[in-house]
């Protein structure tokens, strides 16, 4: 498939999902792209699909890797795993839909860095008021957070 094409096919699928929110049933999407694409695109994506789907069964049809001693090669099941899993690593954004990892851009990566940095810290931040609460917990003896003073519960979550 030419870069034309790629681009094409790629200006459609996002059109598609623009109003989807991350859960969408992947073949009502596709037949719904599949009536604006020209027959050479749709050549195009068949060849592809037939290359993909032999790649599959081509790695699964490999013989097993003899390990020697010290050989890199002993990792291929782990390398080959998480290719599969970076091809269908969904990008949830807030402030509009999401895409897949391999369609990001640059300032989209940097985004997920500010998302990323700011639920570590919001999830450290309640990771200690829970520490806090187990201790309080342990200290009054009490056997469930509904037997301690509600006052002292929200205290330590605003904290």
């Amino acid at each position: 498939m030419t870069t034309a094409e790629q681009t094409r096919v790629n200006t459609v699928i996002r059109a598609h999902m623009e109003n989807l929110n991350g859960s969408f049933d992947k073949r009502e999407v596709a037949m719904a792209m599949y009536d604006e694409l020209g027959d050479d695109q749709v050549r195009a994506l068949a060849i592809e699909g037939l290359i993909d789907r032999m790649r599959g069964i081509t790695s699964a049809m490999r013989p097993p890797v003899k390990l020697r001693k010290g050989s890199p090669s002993g990792r291929w099941d782990q390398v080959r795993d998480a290719r599969d899993l970076i091809e269908d690593f969904w990008v949830a954004f807030e402030d509009r839909p999401g895409k897949h990892l391999l369609d990001c851009t640059a300032q989209e990566c940097d985004e997920q860095v500010e998302a990323y940095r700011y639920r570590a810290e919001t999830n450290a931040a309640r990771a200690e008021s829970f520490r806090k609460l187990a201790a309080k917990l342990r200290k009054s003896k009490a056997r469930v957070v509904a037997d301690l003073d509600r006052d002292e519960v929200a205290r330590l979550f605003d904290a």
